[in-house]
């Protein structure tokens, strides 16, 4: 995340065992744009805060089922890297598995899109059962993939050019992902829930592009890194860093409070159509504005990233974060009954991405190269307690009680984290010529 202005000098180690001059450096930052273009593109007809709860509720979902959701999200990105990061540790070539595991959730999608043509319009008992067992298994193969993205990232991206690489991609990515939004989600969601097959037809297509770019990527073979570690080993790994590393448990805590307020994306679609009785073609106008959001958000906040310290973009996302519940609530009381000041709402939650984006990337600055995917494995899994033990609850919650006492708990949990930012260390103030990446000495002009 940075300026859109011209390119940074950057140095880099032509002897470095990951690139051997700078032709491939810049080809990989080019081929890892296209590759989250592609990924964008996909992932704006399934936003988990508007569109699939809302294909959820049309086939019979309520406020708890409609919990399962983030459930399954965070269960799916939290577990599968624990049990897998010691195997991608030791993997020669990273990106083997980023293909894979992309080419999955492409797959993911084309079931649903099969299933529902098949269906032709019709929702029996079995379906919320199904649709739940392929959104677990989508999110499973998310969870390794973004392990494997993550690490790549580390391995192929200067510290410094990360956030440039989220700013370009994230905003040529919505673009495109809003283009595609405006043209063809308003036609389909015309026709009800029977469009829900294009949706997830054209989310697959886009999966399996990004599949095909990451074949072309630049990767040198790793050398193995140390014996192999069973699970008890790697959970044993993850005490050891929570207990030895303040500064960590630091972020871990503010991460569990930012994965609280996960509990609430599928809920808000829900609070605004009830409460101002709208239909399915609402969706396209929120859908836009968070990814307006997204691409909006990733330039100042990729600026300070790469400038200034992953730390300050942390503490300005975590503080906009908390405007999202608080608007909702106060537009539907006092606002004038329309729903023009949701999409604010929606467009403060475009925040989402680029907050992961930061956490992931602090936390490979505070981490050595060999310990990467234990530190990004343990930050998914403190992501992800709120998450898989409160989502349900929640959702219960807000069928007993309304939506906003819940909106209120996640204020306030929001506001902790926030506050816990100024406490964390600034890695890059430690040692200012220490290298944060094994990218050193040429130049990307």
């Amino acid at each position: 995340m940075t300026d859109a202005g011209p390119a940074q000098s950057v140095q880099i180690n032509t002897k470095s065992p990951v690139l051997d001059s700078p032709d491939p450096l810049r080809r990989n930052f080019l081929l890892l744009a296209i590759y989250n273009i592609a990924l964008r593109i996909g992932w704006i007809f399934k936003t988990e805060s508007i569109i699939m709860p809302a294909i959820l509720d049309s086939i019979g979902g309520s406020g708890w089922l409609r919990g399962f959701l983030p459930m399954l999200n965070r269960l799916g990105q939290s577990i599968p890297p624990i049990l897998v990061s010691d195997s991608v540790r030791r993997l020669p070539l990273k990106k083997r598995l980023l293909t894979l595991s992309v080419f999955l959730m492409g797959a993911s999608f084309l079931v649903l899109a099969t299933t529902w043509y098949c269906l032709d319009g019709q929702h029996p008992g079995w379906l919320p059962i199904l649709f739940l067992t392929v959104y677990g298994f989508f999110f499973f193969c998310v969870g390794v993939h973004n392990l494997s993205q993550s690490l790549l990232y580390g391995k192929l991206v200067t510290v410094t050019t990360r956030g440039r690489l989220m700013l370009i991609s994230t905003c040529l990515g919505s673009v495109a992902a809003i283009t595609c939004a405006w043209f063809l989600m308003r036609g389909w969601l015309s026709q009800g829930s029977r469009s829900f097959f294009w949706m997830f037809l054209f989310t697959g297509s886009a999966f399996w592009i990004a599949t095909f770019v990451s074949v072309w990527l630049s990767e040198s073979r790793d050398e193995s890194n140390g014996d192999r570690q069973n699970l008890g080993q790697t959970i044993q790994g993850i005490k050891k860093v929570m207990a030895q590393n303040a500064n960590f448990r630091r972020l871990a805590f503010i991460v569990a409070c930012y994965g609280f307020s996960i509990t609430l994306f599928p809920h808000y679609q829900a609070y605004v159509r009830q409460n101002l009785s709208l239909g399915l073609e609402s969706f396209v106008p929120w859908v836009i504005a968070q990814n307006i959001g997204a691409a909006a958000f990733s330039v100042p906040l990729g600026s300070i990233a790469d400038r200034f310290g992953n730390r300050l973009a942390m503490n300005l996302t975590m503080l906009m974060l908390c405007i999202a519940p608080a608007l909702s609530m106060v537009w539907l009381h006092f606002g004038d009954g329309s729903q023009s000041g949701f999409y604010m709402v929606f467009f403060l939650l475009g925040l989402t991405p680029v907050a992961m984006r930061t956490f992931s990337n602090y936390t490979l600055e505070i981490a050595d190269a060999n310990q990467q995917p234990i530190y990004l494995s343990t930050l998914g899994a403190c992501m992800a307690v709120p998450v898989v033990t409160l989502s349900a609850l929640v959702g219960w919650a807000i069928d007993q009680f309304g939506f906003e006492p819940m909106f209120l708990t996640v204020i306030a949990m929001l506001i902790v984290g926030w506050s816990l930012t100024f406490r964390l260390d600034e890695p890059r103030s430690n040692d200012p010529n220490k290298p944060t990446s094994p990218l050193q000495s040429a130049t990307i002009n």
